[in-house]
């Protein structure tokens, strides 16, 4: 049997800020993406990622491992099933596992 693990390394300098993410949800036909924006100088590692809008309904990007946000970059997660009660517009609550964290963050809903 063979097998091949990928191991992400990162290299940061001593003076790296702390990650500084920003978080917006976008609803587009009911396909939900969360969106990370990082101004910080470290990588960020997403976990368990959900956002829940203020009707109560809920949507999971799956268990486990998401992805990074890396240093002064962006990244988006979509979520694998469509939701088509999700809100259009508001506010959304956010939370996700990271390496640093638990993350808990209001974000903005749009189109």
């Amino acid at each position: 049997m063979l097998l091949r693990y990928s191991i992400p390394v990162f290299f940061t300098g001593r003076d790296a800020r702390d990650p500084q993410v920003s978080w917006r949800v976008i609803n587009h036909a009911g396909q939900i993406t969360a969106e990370a924006v990082n101004k910080g100088g470290r990588e960020l590692r997403i976990s368990n990622l959900t956002v829940r809008d203020r009707a109560g309904h809920l949507v999971r990007f799956g268990n486990g491992l998401q992805g990074y946000v890396l240093p002064h970059s962006e990244m988006a997660f979509r979520a694998r099933q469509r939701n088509n009660r999700f809100s259009v517009s508001g506010a959304a609550r956010l939370a996700a596992v990271t390496d640093a964290a638990p993350v808990h963050a209001i974000a903005s809903i749009s189109r």
